[in-house]
């Protein structure tokens, strides 16, 4: 059996670069077709944006 799984990462603002448009969107957007159209459970896929919430007590927000 095949086991899937998702990491949808999608950053707007980084520290040195302008702004995106729809990085956060986008990521957003495939987690959600992954979890609705494909079946795949949402334990499974873990969403990272500019304002997800923490993960296991750490930010998932992007540093290095």
């Amino acid at each position: 059996m095949t086991n899937h799984a998702c990491v949808a990462v999608g950053i707007n603002r980084y520290q040195f670069l302008r702004p995106l448009s729809y990085g956060q969107a986008d990521a957003q957007a495939l987690q959600q077709l992954l979890v609705w159209q494909a079946n795949l459970p949402s334990e499974q896929c873990l969403l990272l944006t500019d304002s997800s919430t923490l993960v296991a007590n750490h930010s998932t927000y992007p540093s290095r």
